[in-house]
């Protein structure tokens, strides 16, 4: 018996071991991603995105209607792989934290109203009209990083079929809460039995990034639901507390 509990805590001790080198490797893979994608990507794709936009505004006298059609495009797709890029970045700066607890999350002054205005025009389709109403919100204690993540999710996982998707919000003494819906999208059952999983989140790679965003309210003292019936659509809303000095 002692011989086989002596082999298994070698075994377990070469297992946590390999466990934590693939967690040095993984978040080596991370940071050369984080760097490829802001320097080498969003960097030049900003500057499209910026060119293209002046160009529509202050010429658009100059341009054939082909041409405007193009620029539109240019605009659209770049801003589209901007929101791809900006979520995947976050989501590698927010593994670090699950993979890590002890590093901890960098709460702050958080407006929301600016994170939805910076969303909403990377993830419009044509057929998915977004009317935002929201007004004089407080600041809300939070990561920007997370909040830009899960907004971003949730704003996109809703952005589909031919609709209106509505943002807006209410708050009280304590707390914000966010409110996105879609009238006629359903969520698979799949995705809501995953979202409401208790299970530990070890990373965020590979999994439902719906449920990423629940885990990373909670860990702020916030709170996220999902209600999706096909009487009445889909209805995330999303709550964090407010800030105080």
């Amino acid at each position: 018996l002692r011989l086989k509990l002596k082999k298994t805590r070698g075994e377990l001790e070469i297992a946590l071991k390999t466990i934590e080198q693939l967690h040095e490797a993984q978040r080596d893979i991370y940071e050369f991603l984080h760097v490829l994608c802001n320097y080498e990507i969003k960097t030049p794709l900003s500057l499209i995105i910026g060119y293209a936009d002046v160009l529509q505004k202050e010429t658009n006298e100059c341009f054939t209607k082909e041409q405007k059609d193009y620029l539109a495009i240019i605009v659209k797709h770049a801003q589209r792989i901007m929101q791809i890029l900006d979520t995947t970045l976050y989501g590698v700066s927010l593994d670090t934290y699950v993979s890590r607890p002890d590093i901890g999350l960098d709460l702050q002054e958080v407006d929301l109203e600016e994170i939805v205005d910076l969303i909403v025009p990377r993830v419009r389709k044509d057929t998915v009209r977004i009317n935002v109403h929201l007004e004089n919100l407080p600041k809300v204690r939070a990561s920007y990083e997370s909040v830009y993540y899960i907004l971003s999710v949730i704003v996109w996982a809703l952005s589909h079929g031919e609709t209106n998707l509505a943002i807006s919000a209410s708050y009280d003494d304590n707390r914000v809460i966010i409110i996105i819906e879609n009238p006629t999208f359903i969520l698979p059952q799949s995705v809501l039995d995953d979202f409401a999983s208790s299970a530990p989140l070890l990373t965020l790679m590979g999994q439902n990034k719906l449920r990423i965003c629940r885990h990373l309210a909670q860990i702020q003292g916030g709170e996220m639901h999902l209600e999706s019936q096909k009487e009445s659509g889909t209805v995330a809303t999303f709550a964090l507390p407010i800030f105080k000095q």
